[in-house]
């Protein structure tokens, strides 16, 4: 699973930072996106070297959630023009 997501996180942020039209905060927000996997892969990987230590778990989880709601809002302002249309 976690293969999956990171390619699909890969795509997806390549999408938003080659997009001309994007913000910028939105492309900040796509290598920002970036910057975070780099960092749960890597803390995903200290939790297996140093046998589930506490720290390294609970920064993995952090970086986790910070990743999700970070996807959420780029994906959330990269639909929500047309979201609003509808209305």
């Amino acid at each position: 699973m976690a293969v999956v997501l990171t390619v699909f996180l890969v795509w997806f942020a390549l999408r938003i930072r080659l997009d001309r039209g994007a913000p910028l905060l939105m492309r900040g927000g796509a290598s920002m996106l970036i910057v975070l996997l780099g960092l749960q892969i890597t803390l995903g990987a200290q939790i297996i070297w140093t046998f589930r230590k506490v720290a390294m778990t609970t920064g993995h989880v952090l970086v986790g959630a910070l990743t999700l709601a970070l996807a959420f809002t780029l994906t959330w302002l990269a639909h929500r023009d047309p979201i609003n249309r509808l209305e």
